[in-house]
């Protein structure tokens, strides 16, 4: 034990000798010798060259040339001083025994402003962003910015102000945003985060709105999920907006068919509101496509429009997007039967082959041997098929329209977007009906002159919502 604490005790002496050997400089700055200061500084290391990279010797260096560089004369003899105390500044702050040693120095010898040097820094990387940010230059810029980030939390986050601050909010701000235009969404996140956890800034709204857009971008949905959190409990004035973002989150990072999963998930589980409900909807007619095979999602989204009007039947919107998204699958619908009506009208132009003499035509009808389906038979069941399955879309698409109609007519004062839905209406009910009485006129002249009727009706209401 005795001979433990006679080593600690010589290491304690050596260390007090070695920066006994550096009390000239500290003097020679301490009254603004500052060449002074250097011309010790340099006689020293060159008696004791092991010294050349202490700690000791970095700190003296990096004082010395930030006294030049912040000195008009001295920085034009000396122009390589704010790189030379930047250098050893990083290589303090770099390692375990110069950040020991910095810190020492601060707590114990105020005097020496240790603080000085990292606000240079600071100043001057603040500086160099801001006239980058300027130029649109957003990922050099955001270097610039990190290092004040960093060197702010150095002088703040030490203790070495007399202050209260324990960190830069406008420093970190900047860092994130600068980011952000960058497109560099991970980064960016990293500093909103910050800005949030540590709470440095007093209003935090505009800060959840670039956390939430960047967090859609990088598709983080457990993280996604928790700002939404925070951003509810501590801005419980903008929860629609952060409900908003909610759903541009299902929008932008699900694909379709997740969409469609976990609206069949909340629904079963009783967690939608009628408003999500028609959002789903919208969401669900975005997936449509020339592509036959999404016929599926429009089906969806008429199922989701048609279960937000069942929650609340004054819901005109739900009722005409059901209406819109059958007219859709009509369309769809409609694209398949003029595709089929060419394959036919092809396969009926080509020629017949020409039997020998004698030999019965290819195809020939024999007595008791039933007859073969042809090609052409199968083209005109499907568009039988095809013309059942238009007209019971044209039917959904009317019973819909008229429904969204009906809830709306009555209502006194419109808005510019309700006479719109009327107008919409309207003109598609008459559309189908002119549709349903023009296929119908030679097979049942009764029943098309019913929807001519109808047709007569829609369209003279036109002129009653058109603005």
């Amino acid at each position: 034990m005795q001979k433990l604490i006679t080593i600690l005790t010589l290491l304690l002496i050596f260390n007090a000798s070695q920066a006994q050997k550096f009390d000239k400089v500290k003097n020679a700055l301490l009254i603004n010798q500052y060449e002074v200061a250097k011309s010790d500084l340099d006689k020293i290391l060159q008696k004791n060259p092991t010294l050349v990279n202490s700690p000791e010797a970095l700190f003296w260096e990096a004082k010395i040339n930030n006294s030049f560089s912040r000195d008009s004369a001295l920085s034009k003899k000396y122009p390589n001083s704010y790189s030379v105390m930047f250098k050893n500044l990083e290589t303090l702050v770099s390692t375990d025994q110069g950040n020991a040693f910095i810190n020492e120095k601060a707590e114990k010898e105020k005097e020496l402003n240790i603080a000085d040097p990292f606000i240079q820094v600071y100043t001057k990387n603040f500086a160099d962003g801001v006239k980058l940010y300027n130029e649109n230059k957003f990922k050099e810029a955001a270097d610039y910015f990190a290092n004040c980030v960093k060197y702010s939390d150095i002088f703040y986050g030490r203790g070495w102000l007399d202050t209260k601050l324990k960190a830069d909010s406008l420093s970190i701000l900047y860092t994130a945003i600068c980011h952000e235009k960058d497109s560099n969404f991970p980064k960016a996140i990293v500093y909103f985060e910050r800005l949030i956890n540590e709470k440095v800034m007093v209003n935090l709204e505009s800060i959840f709105n670039d956390l939430l857009t960047c967090l859609i971008q990088t598709k983080e949905k457990d993280k996604f999920d928790t700002y939404v959190e925070k951003a509810l409990i501590e801005s419980p004035k903008n929860t629609g907006l952060w409900e908003q973002y909610a759903r541009e989150y299902i929008a932008k990072a699900y694909t379709i068919d997740e969409k469609v999963a976990l609206y069949d998930q909340l629904l079963a589980a009783n967690k939608l509101t009628e408003f999500d409900v028609q959002y789903y909807g919208e969401l669900f007619m975005e997936g449509k496509t020339e592509d036959p095979s999404t016929e599926k999602y429009v089906l969806k989204a008429s199922e989701a429009f048609q279960q937000a009007f069942t929650m609340n039947p004054t819901n005109f919107r739900a009722a005409y997007n059901a209406g819109i998204s059958y007219y859709a699958q009509f369309g769809i619908l409609d694209g398949k039967l003029d595709a089929a009506r060419k394959a036919l009208q092809a396969l009926n132009t080509q020629k017949p082959a020409v039997a020998a003499k004698g030999v019965p035509a290819k195809g020939a009808v024999k007595p008791g041997v039933p007859v073969k389906a042809t090609p052409q038979d199968s083209v005109k069941a499907i568009i039988a098929d095809l013309n059942t399955q238009i007209f019971q879309k044209v039917d959904l698409a009317i019973t819909w329209l008229e429904k969204s109609y009906n809830a709306l007519k009555d209502k006194p004062n419109m808005s510019k977007g309700e006479n719109s839905i009327a107008l919409r209406s309207v003109d598609y009910l008459a559309m189908m009906y002119q549709y349903k009485s023009d296929k119908l006129k030679s097979k049942d002249p009764k029943a098309s002159a019913e929807f001519a009727e109808k047709f007569n009706l829609y369209d003279q209401l036109h002129d009653k919502y058109q603005q």
